[in-house]
Order: C-alpha cells, then structure tokens, then sequence
C-alpha cells in the first residue's frame, strides 16, 4: 500500500511513518503542513492519505464533515 502521511507534529509523524514502513507499506511522503499535498498526490498516486483534520494555522476542524459535528 502507497501511503501518505501529514501531521504537523514531528514526533507523531515520524512515528506513523515508521508502523507504515515496520508493516511494510510503501510510505511514498509525509508532509508537516498541506501545502503541495496536491501536487504530491498528483505525482505518487498514494492508496491512502493519512491527514491531521486540525492543522495550522487555525487548528480547527474544517475537514470535518458538518453530519459529524
């Protein structure tokens, strides 16, 4: 499996991706923000993409779908 991780923590980013790689899953970038996520999906076709809902600079939860609130 290609995965992605985006986490602006560095030690629970680093952390995803290293049970992504210790399970033998094909961890193909990991970003500490969305800025160029597109792109990046764009160019790695990823299976899964891994992503912080609150991320900076709000850290409010605007990826979440409004039934879930």
């Amino acid at each position: 499996m290609r995965v992605i991780v985006v986490e602006d923590q560095a030690l629970l980013r680093d952390g995803l991706v290293r049970l992504f790689t210790d399970k033998l899953h094909d961890v193909v970038g990991s970003l500490s923000d969305t800025n160029g996520l597109v792109d990046l999906v764009t160019a790695t076709e990823p299976d899964l993409v891994v992503l912080d809902l609150r991320m900076p600079p709000t850290f409010t939860d605007e990826g979440r779908p409004q039934h879930a609130r």
